[in-house]
């Protein structure tokens, strides 16, 4: 996944797509996926995880292989598209199962993610070639299918609501400022390689910078994640509040660097202290990591759509501070919201 969506904004500003039909090629992906996870994340639960888990993974293997047949920015949005809709059916069942295995404790499962970015950053960076890229991701998705295989029997299914609308209303402070930092968030990766082109950087310099980032959380994941869940939730939007808006200020790259690393402790802190609290709370896990996987998505809808706006009239460094203001606006959300996340001394 990391080693294909380093190089789309790339890819589709060498076809000579502005950066608002960037964002509208990223927001197509995102809905798709969005959509993809909140419908297969209630049906996991009545219907079993590991069918989802291995379909959703031999069907992104094809996906993904197919886009070295993008050829111009139409085939590219369906290509997106149908890469978007795959990719979602299997995330929700995979957080289900591994939040039974590891008895509610995400912190090593999605340390796990994001040492696959971090590997994916490297491989797109040492490979830097678009086709090659996506038929490597392709082989990796592949042996994620081949492995699901090892994994054990079905866990306990609960009985899902048919739209989970009422698991939303019931933490709707935790994922309304979920939702809203995370769109900051997209609004920056939408238009992040693009930035750090003008910085200078070449394709090698950001695998590397990706890799930083994902490296970092693989470790913040794991020894972190018996902290106070409210605690990690209120110092993951903080701490990405200071990161976007250190990112408004670099003149380089390599500035770039310790913004990535504070970067990787704001998402860890969020990512496991919200997974967690919410998981934790409720029988239906599936759909509870659909909602989750779906309100990331959504933010990825959301986020480049505002990037392609923000950036044609104030520029990257406008699109960062914009997103410094969402992410200052979920704090205000968690402080206010005592009651669902109150934040525990």
């Amino acid at each position: 996944m990391m080693a294909s969506s380093i190089f789309i904004p790339l890819l589709a500003k060498d076809m000579g797509a502005s950066n608002f039909a960037i964002g509208v090629i990223l927001t197509v992906y995102a809905l798709m996926f969005f959509l993809s996870s909140f419908i297969f994340g209630a049906l996991a639960d009545r219907l079993g995880h590991l069918k989802f888990i291995r379909w959703g993974l031999i069907l992104s293997v094809i996906a993904f292989a197919v886009q070295i047949f993008i050829s111009n920015l139409y085939s590219f949005v369906l290509i997106r598209a149908l890469a978007g809709w795959v990719l979602g059916i299997f995330p929700a069942a995979l957080t289900a199962y591994a939040h039974k295995e590891r008895e509610g404790r995400m912190g090593q499962f999605n340390a796990y993610g994001s040492l696959g970015w971090a590997v994916g950053a490297v491989v797109a960076g040492i490979l830097a070639a678009y086709n090659t890229v996506f038929l490597v991701s392709a082989v990796f998705l592949l042996i994620a299918f081949l492995f699901s295989y090892q994994l054990g029997k079905e866990v306990e299914k609960p009985k899902a609501p048919e739209i989970p609308l009422a698991l939303l209303k019931k933490d709707g402070g935790l994922y309304l400022a979920f939702l809203i930092r995370n769109t900051g968030a997209q609004m920056i990766w939408a238009i992040f390689p693009l930035f750090l082109l003008t910085l200078g950087a070449s394709r090698f310099c950001m695998g590397v910078l990706f890799f930083i980032n994902a490296i970092f959380q693989f470790f913040v994941m794991q020894y972190f994640e018996n902290l106070d869940n409210h605690k990690q939730i209120y110092l993951g939007l903080i701490l990405s509040a200071v990161t976007f808006a250190g990112y408004g200020f670099v003149s380089s790259w390599v500035m770039v660097i310790p913004f990535q690393i504070l970067l990787a402790f704001s998402f860890a802190f969020l990512q496991v202290g919200m997974y967690q609290e919410l998981l934790m709370r409720h029988e239906e896990k599936a759909t509870i990591g659909g909602i989750l996987n779906a309100i990331l998505n959504l933010s990825a809808v959301l986020g480049p759509f505002l990037a392609g706006l923000v950036s044609e009239f104030y520029g990257y460094r406008g699109t960062m501070f914009a997103a410094t203001f969402l992410a200052v606006v979920a704090v205000i959300i968690i402080r206010s919201q005592s009651k669902q996340c109150p934040v525990r001394t």
